[in-house]
């Protein structure tokens, strides 16, 4: 006789989850296996929404073409011109000036004017007209006597022009000889001024270029100890104004506030720097330069900290200090500007990725993009914290030296060529490596592709860059919808990769099951994403394509695509269960990708659901 024995239920095998959520940026630091799980080893082409939870960047569109390559975007007062190749023109309207140096141009605005520098041209657009700068004018000496040109001294020739004025007054008994404080002047016409009255070369008096001596043709009078006689002519400095031409980048600095413009960047003299007279950017005074350092480096850019201008000079071998400090005094009663040395070691690669991420000051160096800080300890101290700790491994097998930069929108985009860009996001900030202050922090990153910015442009908080083949593009911000997703009508591949991961521990075998792993993505009215994973079993990498083109839209009465018709009318989150089993892997991780044209795409979080097998032995 058989008995029916109750042996009880079989034991099911306990279900583990890993969650991948609080989502933020790349991580190149570290091998994908050893990524954070808010973290993704491989995200091209997003970027942070709102909440900080990656979604796809905003496409771009040409606005239009140029001929030459786009070497500079400015703006004036709500116009823009654009640099392209050997010409400038204003964007919407006419060329401004053909002929004009073709290397990235920048510029600043002061007094209802825009300057731009060419590194070969030093120009002034006025909302009319483009031109070559017209140096301001100095009278160089006062109380001048006519017979020997003696006088006092008041302001330097200016480098920008030849010209210059003499101011004398008459003595008792009058004089019609008048000795300039330079001799062999040019022969550019010599004008004069009597008791405010206008004299005319060669009607009212004559000159002699090479004594420097102006005869007028009646006696001036005695002025009674008042200067009553101007006289303005040219004697030009041999290069004088191509030093500051050459310049090509520039800075506002001053006594309590930005008074003066700071230029340098000119390749005869990669260590100097030259400033303009108080608040008159058509005056170079002649003095009015600095040596930083060695010419064993040049000067790349400047960062303006509390009162102090910072000049960086090009990260070099050498044991010379990179980083200097300028200041504003007054003594004698003169605005001097004394430059002190500061750190060493750490310098710029490029001229043109100079910004200020909400007051933190950044340039790109050979370990990285870097920050200006100060150290308080006996005494405040700059020191250099590196930023971009995540992304630093891909960044040290670029060429930087052209890597172009700008703030939009609480971002950091750092284009470094290829089509490659590198987003700091300022609202999303971490401890990074080694910690140990406030100002040790590095930023979450992100990296876009097929964005081919040589120059940007930011302008009312709208995104503009040039590319090297003329392109003017602007991104679709201004867009509505998902009619922002696209790259001049080309599909944008965006996608999102987890972490290699081993679920803690790498010697189990383990098993996803069919039910319970799934994704949560950001409600668009057109999205759609594929899965795959990729699973390491018995040592072998395995692709598997989990879902294809999943349809994630929303009904919209006002957008209604057949095709892929849908009764889904919530904007709440998508919910997409992959219902697939992976069995036997030791590591796994998920791509989550979107490559249409005109859709949105975002992740909130995935879960995966898993169950422990055999350990792993020999030979797998």
């Amino acid at each position: 006789m058989v008995r029916a024995v109750n042996v009880g239920a079989i034991p099911k095998r306990k279900i583990y989850e890993s969650e991948y959520s609080k989502l933020r940026g790349v991580d190149f630091s570290v091998d994908p296996a050893l990524v954070d799980k808010s973290r993704s080893p491989w995200a091209p082409n997003m970027i942070s929404d709102a909440g900080g939870n990656p979604e796809k960047r905003p496409g771009y569109r040409t606005l239009k073409k140029y001929n030459g390559r786009v070497n500079g975007i400015h703006g004036y007062l709500g116009e823009i011109l654009v640099h392209a190749g050997t010409e400038i023109h204003l964007y919407g309207g006419a060329l401004l000036m053909s002929g004009v140096n073709d290397y990235r141009s920048s510029s600043f605005y002061y007094a209802k004017r825009l300057f731009i520098l060419t590194g070969r041209e030093y120009l002034v657009y006025d909302g009319t007209t483009l031109k070559e700068v017209e140096g301001f004018v100095p009278t160089t000496h006062i109380g001048m006597y006519p017979a020997t040109g003696a006088g006092t001294y008041l302001e330097d020739f200016n480098m920008l022009t030849g010209k210059r004025t003499n101011s004398f007054l008459a003595p008792a008994g009058g004089a019609s000889v008048f000795v300039l404080d330079s001799a062999n002047i040019d022969a550019a016409p010599v004008t004069a001024l009597v008791s405010g009255v206008s004299k005319t070369e060669g009607v009212d008096f004559t000159v002699d270029r090479m004594l420097g001596a102006v005869t007028f043709g009646s006696t001036i009078p005695d002025s009674h100890g008042v200067d009553t006689v101007q006289i303005t002519f040219s004697k030009e400095i041999a290069g004088a104004r191509s030093n500051i031409e050459k310049c090509s980048i520039c800075s506002w600095f001053g006594m309590g506030n930005d008074s003066r413009v700071f230029v340098s960047g000119n390749p005869d003299y990669p260590h100097l720097d030259y400033m303009s007279y108080l608040y008159d950017p058509t005056y170079f005074p002649s003095s009015g330069w600095a040596k930083v350092g060695s010419d064993a480096s040049e000067i790349m850019g400047y960062i303006r900290q509390f009162d102090n201008q910072v000049i960086i000079k090009r990260d070099n071998a050498s044991q010379e200090a990179s980083i200097y400090s300028r200041t504003a005094e007054i003594i004698g009663g003169q605005a001097v500007f004394p430059i002190k040395q500061g750190v060493a070691g750490v310098g710029a690669v490029s001229k043109y990725a100079f910004d200020y991420l909400r007051d933190d000051p950044l340039f790109v160096s050979l370990e990285g993009v870097c920050a200006l800080t100060l150290a308080y300890g006996a005494s405040a101290q700059r020191t250099v914290q590196n930023r971009s700790f995540y992304v630093n491994a891909r960044l040290a097998k670029m060429d930087l030296s052209n890597a172009v930069s700008c703030v939009w929108d609480g971002y950091y985009l750092l284009s470094v060529g290829d089509g490659e860009v590198f987003i700091a996001d300022s609202r999303q900030k971490s401890g990074g490596s080694g910690a140990i202050n406030n100002d040790s922090f590095v930023y979450e990153w992100y990296h876009w592709t097929n964005v081919p910015a040589r120059v940007w442009r930011v302008d009312d908080n709208e995104l503009y860059f040039g590319a090297p083949d003329g392109r003017f593009c602007k991104f679709n911000t201004d867009s509505e919808g998902v009619n922002r997703y696209s790259d001049d009508g080309e599909a944008i591949v965006a996608s999102w990769m987890t972490k290699a991961d081993d679920d803690g521990d790498f010697m189990t075998r383990k098993t996803m099951p069919k039910r319970g792993t799934g994704a949560m993505l950001k409600p668009y009215d057109r999205s759609s994403v594929t899965v795959y994973a990729m699973a390491d079993i018995n040592g072998n990498p395995q692709r598997r394509d989990i879902l294809s083109n999943f349809t994630v839209d929303i009904f919209d009465f006002n957008d209604i695509d057949f095709t892929r018709f849908t009764f889904r009318t919530s904007s709440s989150p998508a919910i997409i269960p992959f219902d697939t089993k992976i069995k036997k892997y030791s590591t796994l991780y998920f791509v989550l990708l979107n490559g249409e044209v005109n859709e949105g795409f975002g992740i909130y979080g995935l879960i995966k659901r898993y169950v422990h097998g055999n350990y792993l032995k020999r030979g797998f």
